[in-house]
């Protein structure tokens, strides 16, 4: 605008020029020439092209301005949905990594079946040892129907009605009358030898029984194995004053996922009973107690059982001998009294025992007693230490005749 103005002056000193205009110089401007008219015309011509000029410029500012408007919102919607975008993604990301992490720190087994027996479903280590636990490798064991293995019960099989627990104690109470109480108690009922104990919340039994009632109550164990062998492992834990053990991680919670994460439960596997406990290391683990009879239950799958260097008091259970797959025995330097369990030597699949520095009397004649004439001793065992206890007699002829056997045992 300001160079038009500009070339507009100098056109109009021009025109003055070539015209010959002149002013009077006395300032006489009442007398008007025609020139002076025709001048006069065309700088009105050119103030209204000027002012044209000036509202278009501010029209074409005004619409420069509202496309920068337009312009600098479009880039904010822009950067604000990149953002959530971004964030969204981050989010998900962190969601998955952080699953992921929890998955590793801390598995959870599927609990659906498994067609491979033999599945090692956790390997724990105690937390008191520094080394993480070997695998024990394990034979697949032979499928049988689930009637033919007392210990097994039909996981579907609930409780008919009252009528089933006729001669209950359970009757006796009408708190212990809950749906969830009668079906633990019709799992366990055939394998119990007092069931007025079960009742008894002051006995490691009841205490027992009220965690898997509570479990029950919270998440049902679909397998009645699993109940079972729960039972078994928490009437060990509540007969060995679980105040004075070291580690109570697992076993104090009733609601735990499963028993393989308990403390000292190394190695375990599914198999069609359900999670298997195969070997339960304490050894060292401030147990101050009995060894209950309860512990037998696990008699068909527990392969190493390990308490030593604890308290415990009292005889060793005589169903000991009954375990099917125990390969390792160890109770040594505890306070131990009574007779070695009879028909020890018998238990199929012994490879160590270890029953030294305790208070057991008698004689070693005893492992020999109570097999079937057909019943022969475990061929796979390799050491047998019952020293330093109160043992007397001889050392039976029946020791020489397995042939894996590293030494002979002393009295």
């Amino acid at each position: 605008d300001d160079d038009a103005s500009t070339l507009m002056s100098h056109s109009m000193r021009q025109v003055r020029s070539l015209l010959g205009l002149s002013m009077s110089k006395s300032g006489d401007e009442s007398c008007v020439t025609e020139d002076d008219l025709r001048l006069k015309s065309i700088e009105e011509e050119a103030g209204t092209v000027k002012t044209v000029d000036s509202e278009e410029g501010d029209n074409r500012n005004e619409i420069i301005h509202k496309n920068a408007n337009l312009i600098a919102i479009g880039i904010v919607v822009f950067v604000v949905l990149l953002a959530v975008i971004l964030g969204a993604s981050l989010s998900g990301s962190n969601n998955e990594a952080i699953s992921n992490a929890a998955s590793v720190i801390n598995p959870v087994p599927n609990p659906s079946p498994l067609a491979n027996e033999d599945t090692v479903v956790t390997d724990r280590p105690v937390p008191k040892r520094t080394p993480s636990p070997t695998l024990i490798p394990t034979s697949s064991p032979t499928k049988r129907p689930r009637t033919a293995d007392p210990t097994i019960l039909d996981p579907t099989a609930k409780p008919q009605g009252d009528e089933n627990l006729a001669n209950s104690p359970l009757q006796d109470d009408p708190e212990l009358r809950s749906p969830a109480s009668k079906i633990v108690y019709e799992m366990l009922r055939e394998y119990m030898d007092d069931d007025s104990r079960v009742v008894d919340p002051r006995t490691p039994q009841g205490k027992a029984f009220q965690d898997l009632v509570a479990a029950e109550e919270s998440q049902p164990m679909r397998q009645s194995y699993r109940v079972i062998q729960r039972y078994a492992l928490m009437t060990l834990y509540y007969s060995t004053n679980p105040d004075s053990w070291y580690s109570t991680f697992g076993w104090d919670n009733y609601n735990f996922e499963n028993e393989c994460g308990f403390y000292g439960i190394e190695t375990c596997r599914r198999s069609f009973r359900g999670i298997e406990v195969l070997k339960l290391d304490l050894a060292d683990g401030g147990l101050m107690g009995t060894i209950p009879e309860e512990i037998c239950l696990l008699r068909f799958t527990l392969e190493h059982l390990n308490l030593s260097s604890n308290n415990l008091v009292g005889n060793i259970p005589s169903c000991i001998s009954g375990f099917q797959n125990l390969q390792t025995l160890d109770l040594q330097n505890n306070l131990l009294s009574g007779t070695l369990p009879e028909g020890l030597i018998f238990s199929p699949s012994l490879k160590n025992v270890n029953l030294s520095n305790n208070d057991l009397k008698g004689g070693l004649d005893i492992v020999f007693e109570g097999g079937a004439a057909e019943t022969k001793p475990a061929n796979d065992l390799e050491s047998f230490n019952v020293s330093n206890n109160g043992l007397s007699g001889t050392i039976p002829s029946g020791f020489a005749s397995l042939s894996n056997l590293l030494e002979l045992p002393s009295i």
